[in-house]
Parts: C-alpha cells; structure tokens; sequence
C-alpha cells in the first residue's frame, strides 16, 4: 500500500516552500498541485516549513500492489484517471458484455454489467462510497474476459488486516497534517 498526498499550497506556502532546495529539486512549484509521499522525507520537510505560516490543502491518493487486491472481497472501480478505455477497447469490452448472461445474486435478484459503466461523472474519492462495488466475482470476470479500461482498488473493509494497516498509517499521516491547524486535508 502505498499512501500519497496531492498537495495544494496557499500562495504564503509556495512562497516558503520556493527557497527550500529539497522541496524545489522533488516538486514542480509552478504548478497548482504536485504529489508526495505521505511517508517520505520531502512530506516531513514541507510540514516543517510551512509549520508556523500558511498551511496547505492535502487530498490523499491511495494505490495497492497485486496481492493487497487479491484478498480483498469487494473492490472499487478507480477514477478514469488511471487507465482510459480506448475506442478499440470499449467495442471490445461491449461485445464480450453482449455475450455474458446476468449474475444471480442470491435466489431471488440478478444483475447485468452495464454497457459504459466508466462513463459516470460521480467523483471517487478516499472518503466517501464508491458509486460501485464490486464483488470478487465480478472483478475475476472482467480479468477471465480479457475486458480492459479499469483498474481497481480494495474495499477496506472494517476489521480487515488492510484496513487496520490502512488506518494505523493513515491516522500517523493525519496527525503531522494536522500539528499545523492552516493545514486542511
């Protein structure tokens, strides 16, 4: 698992944050927002900066290896971001969809995969539900189909050892954040 923060600097910030040369070697300060690892060196060194002054916007960005999805039950589509479905892809993707009948869930609901499901507008973001969820089941088809144009993460699910991994780490990234109370995440 690895945990990043997009970071946004008030102007006062990126002012401080320009004359640090660690900061001005691992960022582009001309841009609005860059990335950092929450549990890096560059994060610890911008949170001492900006400490006494203008504080910053941080949104986080999770990301999980292959085996961290592999045990979770339920997983999430991600945002179009991270991969894009070609044109190539999504005729491909709807025909293998045509073909493949409708999943039973329990004895008395079934349900189909929609047509351009990846054409919603709805946000995906760490801290609210994810418009789907998935199932194990649902993701296998998808990998067995040879279907392209996602990529997912886990559902962490309460009580599981990724979400107490998850929030262990998190809640140490929440609590540097937060010794600086200009900081909003």
């Amino acid at each position: 698992m690895k945990i990043e923060l997009r970071v946004v600097p008030t102007p006062a910030a990126r002012d401080a944050l320009s004359r640090d040369a660690l900061i001005a070697a691992e960022v582009d300060l001309d841009q609005i927002a860059f990335v950092l690892d929450a549990e890096a060196e560059p994060i610890e060194r911008l949170l001492e900066i900006t400490r006494d002054g203008a504080g910053s916007m941080f949104f986080p960005v999770l990301s999980f290896d292959a085996e961290e999805l592999a045990v979770a039950a339920l997983v999430q589509p991600q945002s179009r971001r991270v991969t894009r479905e070609t044109d190539r892809d999504y005729r491909l993707n709807n025909e293998r969809l045509k073909t493949m009948g409708p999943f039973h869930v329990g004895a008395d609901f079934e349900t189909r995969l929609l047509d351009r499901i990846n054409r919603t507008a709805e946000p995906f973001t760490w801290f609210g539900s994810p418009d789907w969820v998935l199932t194990r089941r649902v993701l296998e088809v998808y990998e067995r189909r040879g279907m392209k144009g996602w990529a997912f993460l886990p559902v962490l699910e309460q009580g599981t050892p990724l979400q107490r991994e998850f929030s262990t780490r998190f809640d140490r990234v929440r609590a540097r954040i937060a010794s600086n109370p200009r900081n909003l995440l």
